[in-house]
């Protein structure tokens, strides 16, 4: 079992997580079936696979430093929405967020440092800056999903610079 967020490139400037630099879309042809990777795994239990990745690259060298302080808490939320997609049970339906008190608010993108994070500016109060990662955009409409579960653009191209947007900011 894996997911995108465990998927690493390598550059001329060194490894960086696949949706730092590319879409969802192109995981598909970077990564085609069959193409030989190297990974590092944790075993699990709870769906029908017994390991679940916990870093996945193509070239020789193992990306540095990809255990961060997330990285547990990541694999756990994914191996839960594995288990939930599977089995429809709710104790398995995760929320990143629950637990923290939050309001919502509306603001516009200031700026971008990386591909997939920035700066939004708050519309009202203090007008504050709040930061935002790829992971916590939402598509629009009645059936809202994480953007880079359907993502085919990169993030400043779906969110320009200006775009207001609704934030939970806590």
């Amino acid at each position: 079992l894996f997911h995108v967020n465990q998927v690493w490139m390598v550059h001329a400037f060194g490894h960086s997580q696949f949706l730092e630099t590319h879409t969802l879309k192109e995981l598909e042809s970077l990564l085609e079936v069959g193409k030989e990777v190297t990974l590092n795994a944790r075993r699990i239990s709870g769906c029908n696979y017994p390991l679940q990745a916990t870093a996945i690259w193509t070239t020789k060298d193992p990306p540095p430093n990809y255990k961060t302080s997330d990285l547990i808490a990541d694999l756990s939320l994914r191996l839960n929405d594995q288990i939930y997609s599977q089995t429809g049970e709710a104790k398995f339906l995760a929320n990143p967020l629950a637990g923290a008190p939050d309001c919502t608010v509306s603001a516009k993108v200031q700026e971008y440092f990386s591909q997939e994070m920035g700066f939004l500016q708050l519309d009202s109060g203090d007008r504050g800056v709040v930061l935002f990662h790829l992971n916590q955009v939402w598509t629009e409409g009645s059936r809202r999903v994480l953007y880079n579960t359907v993502q085919d653009m990169t993030l400043d191209k779906y969110l320009p610079i200006g775009s207001s947007v609704m934030v939970n900011i806590r």
